[in-house]
C-alpha cells in the first residue's frame, strides 16, 4: 500500500506541474550571488568546486540555459513525468519502465537484477523519451547495458531523498548502469529550482561533467 501522504504530494505535484510549470523563466528577482542555499550562495557553491566567480555570474545572469531547461521540463511530461522524481529506466533489451517517485533502494535494485538476469520487463509503450546523447549529464559510460533517466527538481525534499539513492545504485552497479540527469523544476512548489537547475548547467558549461556532478551533490545534500 502506497501511504496517502505521498499519493496527496503527488496529486499536489501534478497539479503544480500541469498549471503553473510552462514556459518556466529563470526569473527570479535576487542576483546569483544572493540566491542562497542551506546558508550559502549558488556562486559560493561554484567557488567551492573550483568554478571561476566571474564567469559563473554572467552565465547565470544571461538565461542562456533557460530554453533547454523548458524543453526537458516538455519532455519530461511527454516521458509520463506528473511530477518529481521521475525515472525512465531504460532496460539491457531496450524495454522502458516508469519509475516513479522516490522509490527505496530495494525497489530499483529489484528492477535492475531482473533486467540483468535477462527477465524482460514490460514495455511501457505510453512513454516518449528523448534519446539518451552525450549532451546529456551522463554519470557513467553512455553505452551502459542499463541507463536510468532521472527528470528531477533540486528543490524538490523526495528527488534529494532519490539522489541518494541513485548514488548507491552507482555504488552497487558501476559501470553496468548509467545515470542521466535531466530537468524538471516545478516553480510553483519551489521558487527558486528554476535558476539551482540553470546553475548546474553555467558549472557544467565551465567546469565539465565532473563539476557538474559535485556541484548537483552540493546543491541536493541540502535542505
Amino acid at each position: 500500500m502506497v501511504p496517502a501522504a505521498i499519493v496527496i504530494a503527488a496529486v499536489i505535484i501534478a497539479l503544480a506541474v500541469i498549471f503553473t510549470n510552462k514556459g518556466a523563466t529563470n526569473n527570479n528577482d535576487k542576483a546569483p550571488e544572493q540566491q542562497v542555499v542551506a546558508g550559502k550562495s549558488l556562486v559560493e557553491y561554484a567557488k567551492q568546486i573550483g568554478i571561476d566567480e566571474k564567469a559563473f555570474l554572467a552565465c547565470q545572469n544571461s538565461g542562456k540555459y533557460n530554453d533547454k531547461i523548458n524543453k526537458q521540463i516538455a519532455e519530461a511530461g511527454d516521458a509520463g513525468g506528473q511530477g518529481t522524481p521521475h525515472s525512465i529506466l531504460i532496460t539491457s533489451n531496450g524495454n522502458l519502465v516508469q519509475v516513479s517517485g522516490a522509490q527505496p533502494i530495494n525497489v530499483v535494485k529489484d528492477l535492475l537484477d531482473k533486467t540483468i538476469s535477462g527477465n524482460n520487463l514490460t514495455n511501457d509503450t505510453t512513454i516518449k523519451l528523448a534519446p539518451v546523447t552525450a549532451e546529456d549529464h551522463l554519470n557513467g559510460d553512455i553505452n551502459a547495458s542499463i541507463k536510468i533517466v532521472e527528470y528531477s527538481d533540486i528543490d524538490c525534499p523526495f528527488c534529494k531523498r532519490f539522489h541518494s539513492t541513485l548514488e548507491q545504485v552507482k555504488a552497487l552497479y558501476g559501470d553496468k548502469v548509467v545515470w542521466v540527469y535531466r530537468h524538471f523544476p516545478i516553480t510553483q512548489l519551489h521558487p527558486d529550482s528554476f535558476n539551482k537547475s540553470h546553475a548546474t548547467e553555467c558549472v557544467a558549461e565551465l567546469g565539465g561533467n565532473d563539476k557538474f556532478w559535485q556541484y548537483l551533490k552540493l546543491l541536493s545534500a541540502t535542505e
